[in-house]
């Protein structure tokens, strides 16, 4: 079977950003990507914030102190712990947070998920 050594996997989006919107934010390219480059284990459960602002705390709770700036709409964020209404979350790096290695609490209501299937 022959083998391109692919490195990379792009999008119209990701070359011109302003000017193209392909494939277009349903279709799953983030995990397509990961499929074919080999990184399908290091997806997780992805989640984005769907509010303008967003307040991330140290605890499961509004009574917590805030850990940071309130996060911005689309900052996208990966689940580490769920507990009844609020999941513990890391923030991505480089993602619309200013704030790096940021991990803290959120209220589930105000967040959705990005992971899809695709089998």
């Amino acid at each position: 079977v022959p083998s391109y050594g692919l490195k990379e996997i792009l999008g119209h989006d990701d070359i011109a950003p302003d000017r193209k919107r392909d494939p277009g934010p349903a279709f799953p390219l983030d995990h397509i990507r990961a499929l074919v480059m080999g990184r399908a284990q290091e997806e997780g459960d992805w989640y984005q914030v769907m509010v303008p602002a967003l307040n991330i705390r140290s605890g499961p709770g509004s009574a917590y102190e805030r850990v940071a700036p309130p996060l911005s709409q689309g900052t996208k964020l990966l689940v580490l712990e769920k507990q009844d209404r609020w999941t513990r979350v890391a923030v991505e790096p480089g993602g619309l947070s200013s704030e790096q290695d940021l991990e803290g609490w959120v209220f589930n209501r105000y967040i959705e998920s990005l992971n899809h299937s695709i089998i």
